[in-house]
């Protein structure tokens, strides 16, 4: 696994010190760790069918970081709730699109109206 600086921006795969920059890390490192731990717990309550822990672990690493891994399994916690609007807005939060909203009101218009053949062009 590699961490970016937030300093200077360069890769790091060794803990404590950037490469280039000599940044302390120490604590990115360990928040990565932690996050890490949660992620595992998603998978193994994904294991056990424990939608409550997945969305528990899922929701506190993407507190930490937000990416797919978490997006989805908080997705798939979601879904196990049988809380579809939520997990609906997790996926479209992903695609960075807008999420779902009440459908806009079109205004009526008067009179009948025979929708059986299009309107006659005048020419």
């Amino acid at each position: 696994m590699t961490l970016r600086c937030p300093v200077c921006r360069a890769d790091n795969a060794a803990p404590a010190t950037c490469r280039r920059c000599r940044a302390d890390l120490s604590l990115l490192w360990s928040l990565e760790g932690r996050r890490h731990q949660l992620l595992a717990g998603c998978r193994a309550a994904v294991g056990a069918g424990r939608a409550d822990e997945i969305l528990r672990h899922a929701q506190e690493a993407h507190a930490l970081r937000h990416d797919e891994d978490s997006r989805m399994y908080l997705t798939l916690g979601h879904l196990l709730e049988r809380n579809f609007l939520d997990a609906l807005r997790t996926l479209c939060t992903a695609s960075n699109s807008q999420a779902p909203q009440a459908a806009p009101r079109v205004p009526r218009t008067e009179g009948p109206h025979d929708l059986s053949s299009p309107p006659a062009r005048e020419w």
